[in-house]
């Protein structure tokens, strides 16, 4: 099983970095690793930093530099939950993934916070993530929400 690594950074000086880990297929392959970069650049603040393979195959590499906005925040994340049917000798599991410098004017409204998976942006990450993605155990899951969360950074 492979790893992907998706790192961003924020808008402070000295640059943080913020990545999210997830496993993937063996057999998984560069355009499918910038499918999911490309994705996930579209609905943050930060800067896009790297998609790596643990191969190692870095797929994509950003700029490195802090994010244009100031609103990139690496605390202002993004919550991927996917749900796996079969995982862990039969039970269902849900995993989570994050990524930080959310852009939080993706989202539909004010009072929503929860990413439309059903058009636009959301539709294009949930595709992505979905080639993508594989449970630890092997399975391929479904990309159930993503949804704004805020988390203290320093």
């Amino acid at each position: 099983m492979s790893k992907v690594t998706i790192g961003t950074f924020d808008r402070s000086l000295p640059v943080k970095e913020t990545s999210m880990t997830f496993p993937a297929p063996d057999a998984i392959t560069d355009p499918q690793v910038q499918a999911v970069v490309d994705a996930v650049d579209a609905i943050i603040l930060g800067t896009d930093a790297s998609g790596v393979v643990t191969i190692p195959n870095i797929v994509d590499v950003g700029l490195p530099g802090p994010a244009a906005s100031n609103l990139a925040n690496r605390g202002d994340k993004w919550m991927l939950r996917t749900s796996v049917a079969l995982d862990k000798g039969g039970a269902g599991s849900i995993y989570k993934n994050e990524i930080g410098t959310a852009d939080g004017t993706q989202l539909p409204s004010s009072s929503n916070d929860f990413l439309d998976l059903t058009a636009g942006l959301g539709l294009a990450l949930k595709a992505a993530w979905e080639i993508a993605y594989e449970s630890p155990d092997g399975n391929p899951g479904i990309l159930l929400s993503v949804q704004q969360v805020n988390r203290a950074a320093n």
